[in-house]
């Protein structure tokens, strides 16, 4: 991935600090999808504790606070910021754990969600450990904040989401959740990413008892996709 050359003299600070200010910058106004949480409070700040309890780097950390920077917040440009501003390293994880590149501050649009999520998955699974020790974490993350978010509001939940159709939703996670098993069985995250999306899995089959049948026909059609 070309990044910018960074600046010979570091920016002050350790690097989850100064990724974690940039991040700040970067998602200011953006709040967690329904609630009036910060993005960073609501997100960003439990994705890097996960990451450091778990045993994450400061790379990974700093990776944590920045996952969604490029690929929400300004695309190739951001990379070469993360890069001069934090870590070039920093900016190379940020860079893998993005299913997007293109500005979208611009008028450039994303790929669209059902062409896109089959790609990163795929992706994903070449990437190094390092990377998806970062991407569980996320990933465990969103997986808690909409078993909450179900428990509140139930059906009504998906309609905050891009694919607001469960089987699809759930054959996301529930493929990533394949990829971490398989390369990562025995990262603690793994584990709990996988009861947690058991635990929707068995909310959402309260509301919609077909909801198996249909999470197997999502997983056919997405697999006829990437053929």
């Amino acid at each position: 991935m070309p990044v910018t050359d960074p600046s010979p003299v570091p920016p002050a600070g350790g690097l989850p600090a100064r990724a974690r200010a940039l991040a700040v910058e970067l998602h200011a106004g953006q709040r967690r999808k329904g609630s009036g949480v910060t993005y960073v409070d609501g997100h960003l700040d439990p994705v890097a504790e996960l990451v450091r309890d778990s045993g994450g780097s400061e790379a990974q950390v700093a990776a944590a606070y920045l996952h969604d920077a490029a690929e929400d917040a300004g695309g190739r440009a951001t990379l070469d910021r993360i890069a001069s501003e934090v870590d070039p390293h920093v900016a190379e994880l940020v860079a893998a754990l993005s299913d997007s590149l293109v500005d979208t501050t611009s008028d450039i649009t994303k790929v669209p969600w059902l062409d896109r999520k089959p790609a990163y998955i795929a992706k994903l699974a070449t990437e190094p450990d390092e990377v998806l020790e970062v991407s569980v974490a996320d990933k465990l993350q969103n997986a808690g904040s909409f078993l909450a978010d179900y428990r509140d509001a139930g059906p009504e939940t998906w309609a905050r989401f891009n694919e607001s159709r469960a089987e699809y939703q759930l054959w996301y996670y529930e493929a990533l959740a394949q990829v971490f098993r398989a390369r990562l069985p025995e990262h603690p995250l793994t584990h709990r990413l996988t009861v947690v999306l058991a635990e929707v899995r068995a909310l959402v089959r309260a509301d919609v008892p077909d909801i198996d049948e249909r999470v197997d026909a999502a997983f056919a059609d997405m697999a006829r996709r990437g053929a």
